[in-house]
This record gives structure tokens, C-alpha cells and sequence, in this order.
């Protein structure tokens, strides 16, 4: 039930890296969040801590191109995890409106606002999926260091939410014009993160 848990987590976070095509004449709000196109593709790098041990495994986020629901158009994203427990294909859609970034979620074909605009720092919100409530925060901007690779002028997002009994608490960041480059999940003695690889917008 954990290992599923923390699967679902990951795929919740996902939300905020949701990337879809951004209508002409909308305001800018997308420096962190870059429009996505068929074929776009991000791939991450997970290390899963528990006390049974450290496992590594592999994300890939690609963009499968579009389709219309309810008379809307959306970018189909696909997530493929590898070395997750529970891990697997996980389908969803998103679409960019003047107010931010809609997800629907291929199981329940329920549509919620993930990632709200303007994006600026100290801006808090909720996203309201099907399995719960996450609360997210626009912390600062800072500099990322990753895998030889600095990122810099990245926002940095804290989120925490309950489902169930379980708490979990982690942050992500953002780089401009690429994206989320790196995420920390904290699930009592569970930890996750990962951090980004390589992309193609």
C-alpha cells in the first residue's frame, strides 16, 4: 500500500510540470513551465531511500500529441517510472488557459487547475485532484547544481498534503524555459527525489 502510495505521490507532483501549448495573445506565465509540443520529452534520474535500502530507477515525461476532450483541446502526457515500487505508465492531459494549467487524469476524465497564473514568488494554492488535496508554495528563486549542471534562476516550490494517515512533504524547482529539474519527496522514513537527466522541448 506504501509502495503504491508513493507512486501516486510522484505522479501528483507531476501536475506541476504538466507542459502544454500556449494559446497566442495569453500573458506570459510560462518561463518555468515551457509549452510543450509532440515529441517533447524530459527524463529524470529517481533514487528511492527507505530503510530496507536505496533503489535507483529512471522517469521519462514525453509529450504524445494532442487530443480533444469535451470540446477542448489537450497535450496528452505520458509517464513511464522504472525502479519506483508500484511504478509504471501513468496517462493524463493538459491544457493551458489565461488562468494557468489544467490537468485531466485518464482514470477519472476530471479536470482540475494545478498550476495557477501570474507564477510568481509567495503565491500559495491548492490543487484539488481526485484522490486528495496538495498545497503548494512559491518559496524563492535560487541557484541548482545538478549532475554537473547548474540551473540557474530556478523557483522553488514547497508542497506537503495528507492521504489518509500518511503525511508527506517535499519541494521541487523550476528552471527557466526547461522546466522541473529536480524534486525531494519526504514520506515518513520513505524519501524520494529526482533530478533531471536530459530533455528535448
Amino acid at each position: 500500500m506504501l509502495r503504491r502510495l508513493v507512486y501516486m505521490i510522484i505522479i501528483t507532483l507531476l501536475t506541476l510540470s504538466a507542459c502544454s501549448k500556449q494559446p497566442q495573445g495569453q500573458p506570459q506565465g510560462d518561463i518555468y513551465f515551457p509549452k510543450g509540443s509532440n515529441g517533447s520529452q524530459w527524463v529524470y534520474g529517481i533514487r528511492y531511500s527507505a530503510p530496507e535500502g536505496v533503489k535507483m530507477g529512471g522517469m521519462q515525461i514525453q509529450i504524445g500529441g494532442e487530443e480533444t476532450i469535451n470540446g477542448k483541446t489537450y497535450y496528452k502526457q505520458i509517464t513511464l517510472t522504472k525502479g519506483v515500487p508500484g511504478a509504471g505508465t501513468h496517462v493524463s492531459y493538459n491544457r493551458r488557459a489565461k488562468e494557468g494549467i489544467y490537468k485531466i487524469d485518464d482514470k477519472t476524465r476530471q479536470e482540475y487547475l494545478t498550476t495557477p497564473f501570474p507564477m510568481k514568488v509567495g503565491n500559495s494554492w491548492t490543487a484539488k485532484t481526485s484522490d486528495g488535496q496538495t498545497q503548494f508554495k512559491a518559496e524563492k528563486i535560487e541557484t541548482v547544481e545538478l549532475n554537473d549542471k547548474k540551473y540557474e534562476k530556478c523557483l522553488k516550490i514547497s508542497f506537503q498534503a495528507d492521504r489518509g494517515s500518511q503525511h508527506f512533504d517535499g519541494i521541487s524547482y523550476f528552471a527557466p524555459g526547461i522546466g522541473e529539474v529536480y524534486s525531494l519527496l519526504n514520506l515518513g522514513r520513505v524519501k524520494v527525489d529526482y533530478a533531471l537527466v536530459k530533455y528535448k522541448l
